[in-house]
């Protein structure tokens, strides 16, 4: 195939005429590369022949351009979870230091007074 069939798209009016129409690549490729879709399914979505889609999703690497998609919303989403568990880890801390403050205060009170050491004992 030449390189107009890569480019246009042909679809049927109500009378059954060709029509002819620019393929939306970069919508196309958006949708390979951020959805879970094959050539085979983008094909018969957009009425492009299997044979165009593949060689131009092979020519400009689509399949390894979704795994490198896949891979920074996998480190992007690690990233907002760590930093959501360490936001909530730190405030347990602080609230563990706080009653370790707090029961520390207390029993230096007692071990200071040496009638109430008593009483506790």
């Amino acid at each position: 195939m030449g390189r107009n069939a890569a480019e246009h798209v042909a679809t049927l009016d109500v009378r059954g005429n060709c029509l002819m129409k620019k393929a939306d690549w970069e919508t196309i490729k958006a949708e390979y590369i951020t959805g879970n879709v094959s050539y085979r399914v983008l094909s018969n979505k957009y009425n492009i022949p299997f044979r165009t889609v593949s060689d131009k999703g092979k020519k400009e690497n689509w399949t390894k351009l979704r795994k490198e998609y896949r891979d920074d919303v996998v480190k992007k989403t690690v990233k907002r979870v760590s930093a959501r568990v360490v936001t909530d880890n730190a405030a347990k801390l602080v609230s563990l230091q706080q009653s370790a403050d707090a029961m520390s205060t207390a029993i230096a009170r007692v071990f200071d007074d040496a009638d109430q050491f008593h009483r506790h004992l």
